[in-house]
């Protein structure tokens, strides 16, 4: 409980970046699991963001993070509800 708190305080696409990268640092042959088609569909689409292409850095992606967040709040969602 205590530690879903803290996901909640940080945010789940804060959490999802340092899964990610943690990911990354402990497994790099999975880097090619997200090639840009794959970032493609879960960036945001706005101006700032700019193009997505094969050199993006993917230690910087929005789309990455938004993609694990979206994950985080899954598994949190799973969990709160073996609790009810």
């Amino acid at each position: 409980e205590q530690s879903w708190e803290q996901v909640q305080l940080l945010g789940a696409y804060t959490v999802g970046e340092l899964l990610y990268r943690h990911t990354f640092d402990l497994a790099p042959e999975a880097i090619h699991l997200f090639p840009p088609e794959v970032r493609s569909k879960y960036r945001e689409w706005s101006p700032d963001e700019g193009s997505l292409s094969d050199d993006e850095d993917i230690w910087e992606s929005a789309a990455l993070r938004k993609l694990f967040g979206k994950v985080v709040n899954a598994v949190g969602c799973t969990v709160a509800g073996l609790h009810d």
